[in-house]
């Protein structure tokens, strides 16, 4: 019982200094965002063409809209009564 004991003490021991590394940084200032280094992405698009994905599949308005078949209830064979013998006294 003692054994189970000090192993109780030392997984709640482990789990605080465990979450208090884990939380730790939230009790920092937050620092300034990173600076973004590459220049963003600019794309040219008219408002009479609609825009075409960039890998050369077509827009999803224009896929047929694929449908599931109905469902259909199955058929169990019908299981065969249950023979007991009732108790004798």
């Amino acid at each position: 019982m003692g054994f189970a004991t000090g192993f109780a003490l030392v997984a709640v021991f482990v789990g605080f200094f465990g979450l208090m590394v884990v939380f730790r940084n939230s009790l920092l200032p937050p620092s300034a965002p990173p600076a973004r280094t590459i220049p963003p992405v600019h794309q040219a698009t008219s408002p009479a063409a609609p825009a075409q994905p960039h890998n050369g599949s077509t827009p999803a308005a224009e896929a047929p809209e694929l449908e599931l078949p109905a469902h259909e209830e199955e058929e169990f064979p019908e299981l065969p009564p249950h023979e007991s013998n009732p108790p004798t006294t």
